[in-house]
C-alpha cells in the first residue's frame, strides 16, 4: 500500500503494523518524524531491539542477509532497519526481496531512502514492499506550501501567530525545516501559549533560510522582488558560485525579452506544457521521466498526423510510370526508399546531439559527478563551439574535412 503523512498515523495502531515499511524523501526532518512513528509504533507491538545497516557494497548486502536470517539472543522481535542511496543494484534489490519474504512476526524490516525516481520506483524491491508493506514518499514543502504547514506546526505547539509573523518566520525558515521546527520549539518555550505577531518573530527567530539558483528564477519571474532579494543575500553567504546566480538570471531575462519582442511561446520547439505543469510532473516522474513522456505524447500525435497527410507515390509518377517532372533526382528509384530512411536516420541522430545533448548537459555533468558550477560552465561552451565550428565550414569548408571541423571546434 502507499501511504502519506496524513494517513500514517491512523495506520499505525496497534495490530495493524505491516511487515516492511520503505519511507523515502530528501526532507530529512519529515522523514525523520515518519520513521520515528514507525519505530514507536513497533516498540509499543514488542519489537524491542533494533539493527541498523548502511550497505554500499556486495559484501554489505551479504551481511544483510545474515542478519535477517538470525535470532536474537533471548529470542526477541526485531526492526531490521536499512539505509542506503535507494539504487542498490541487483544485489541489493535481490537482498530486499529475500528480507521481505522473511520479514513478519519476529522481524520488522524499514528502509529508507532519498527521494526516488520514476526508475528506482519501478524495481522489484520497490513493488515488493508496496505491494506487501507500505510505501511513506514525502515530498519537500515548497514556498508555497510552507506558511500553512508553519502554521500547522505552531498550533501543534500552541501558538497562533498572525498572518505577518507567518511570513516572516517563513522568510527566516524557507528551505531548511529542520531550522524551521527548532525555532518554533524555541518560540514555544520563550513565549505564553497564544497570539504570536511579528515583532516576537524578529526579536526571537534568526535568519536560517536555505536558498538554490531554481528558486531565484522563479521569484524573479513572479516579480517577488524582496523574495529575490534574499535569495541572492541567502546565495551569497552560502558560497554559491556567481556563473550559476548569472546563469538563472539571465535565463529568465532572456525568456522576458523573447515575450518583450513578441516571439510566441508556443511556435518554439520543445514542450508545450506550462512550467506549472512541467514542474508537477517532475517530483512524480524525474526529469528523465518527463522528458520521456513529452517525447511519447509527441509521437502519439505526430505519427497520426503524418499518417493521414501521407502522400501516395503514384501521385508523383507521370503517365507511363515515369518521375514527374521536377521529381527526377540523383539516386536510382529503386534505391530512393532506402537512401530515404538512411537520410532519416542520419539527421534524427544528429538532432539528438545537436539538438537533444544540450538541452540535458547539465544534468548528464552532474551524474558525471561534477558540481553543477562545473556542468552549468562546460554547457554554456556548446554555443561558442558550434559558432567556431560554422565559423571553419565558412572559411575553409572546401580544404578541411568534416571530422577536423569538429575536432577543432571540440578543442
Amino acid at each position: 500500500m502507499r501511504l502519506s503523512l496524513d494517513s500514517l498515523g491512523a495506520h499505525l495502531k496497534p495490530g495493524r503494523l505491516a511487515p516492511a515499511y520503505l519511507v523515502s524523501g530528501d526532507e530529512d526532518l519529515l522523514v525523520g518524524e515518519a520513521a520515528d512513528a514507525i519505530r514507536a509504533a513497533a516498540r509499543a507491538a514488542g519489537y524491542t531491539e533494533r539493527e541498523v545497516h548502511f550497505p554500499q557494497r556486495a559484501d554489505d548486502w551479504a551481511d544483510l542477509v545474515a542478519a535477517g536470517g538470525s535470532m536474537s539472543l533471548f529470542g526477541d522481535r526485531k526492526i531490521l532497519e536499512v539505509r542506503f542511496s535507494g539504487k542498490g543494484g541487483k544485489d541489493g534489490s535481490a537482498t530486499l526481496v529475500r528480507l521481505l519474504e522473511t520479514a513478519g512476526t519476529d522481524t520488522l524490516l524499514l528502509v529508507i531512502t532519498p527521494r526516488l525516481d520514476p526508475a528506482t520506483a519501478s524495481t522489484a524491491w520497490v513493488k515488493a514492499i508496496e505491494s506487501q508493506g507500505a510505501w511513506l514518499p514525502i515530498w519537500e514543502v515548497g514556498p508555497r506550501e510552507l506558511e500553512g504547514w508553519l502554521a500547522q506546526r505552531c498550533r501543534r505547539a500552541g501558538l497562533e501567530p498572525t498572518q505577518d509573523a507567518l511570513a516572516l518566520l517563513a522568510a527566516r525558515v524557507e528551505g531548511n525545516l529542520l531550522a524551521a521546527q527548532q525555532e518554533i520549539e524555541k518560540l514555544r518555550l520563550l513565549l505564553p501559549p497564544g497570539r504570536v505577531d511579528a515583532a516576537a518573530i524578529l526579536e526571537a527567530v534568526a535568519p536560517s533560510a536555505r536558498y538554490d539558483v531554481f528558486g531565484l528564477g522563479e521569484a524573479v519571474l513572479a516579480g517577488e522582488a524582496a523574495r529575490a532579494q534574499r535569495i541572492v543575500a541567502g546565495l551569497r553567504g552560502e558560497g554559491v558560485e556567481p556563473t550559476l546566480v548569472l546563469w538563472s538570471v539571465t535565463r529568465e531575462l532572456r525568456e522576458l525579452w523573447g515575450l518583450r519582442r513578441g516571439d510566441d511561446p508556443s511556435r518554439r520547439a520543445g514542450p508545450r506544457l506550462p512550467p506549472q505543469r512541467l514542474a508537477a510532473l517532475e517530483p512524480v516522474l524525474g526529469w528523465r521521466g518527463t522528458c520521456f513522456a513529452l517525447a511519447a505524447a509527441q509521437i502519439l500525435i505526430c505519427v497520426p498526423l503524418h499518417a493521414a497527410l501521407r502522400v501516395d507515390p503514384k501521385n508523383l509518377t507521370g503517365a507511363e510510370g515515369e518521375p514527374a517532372e521536377g521529381e527526377r533526382g540523383l539516386v536510382d528509384p529503386v534505391l530512393r526508399r532506402r537512401a530515404f530512411l538512411t537520410i532519416g536516420v542520419a539527421f534524427g541522430c544528429t538532432g539528438f546531439v545537436s539538438w537533444g545533448l544540450p538541452v540535458q548537459m547539465v544534468n548528464i555533468g552532474e551524474a558525471l559527478g561534477m558540481d553543477l558550477a562545473l556542468a552549468v560552465g562546460i554547457a554554456a561552451l556548446m554555443g561558442p563551439a558550434q559558432m567556431v565550428s560554422r565559423g571553419l565550414e565558412t572559411a575553409f569548408g572546401q580544404r578541411l574535412q568534416i571530422l577536423d571541423v569538429g575536432i577543432v571546434s571540440a578543442a
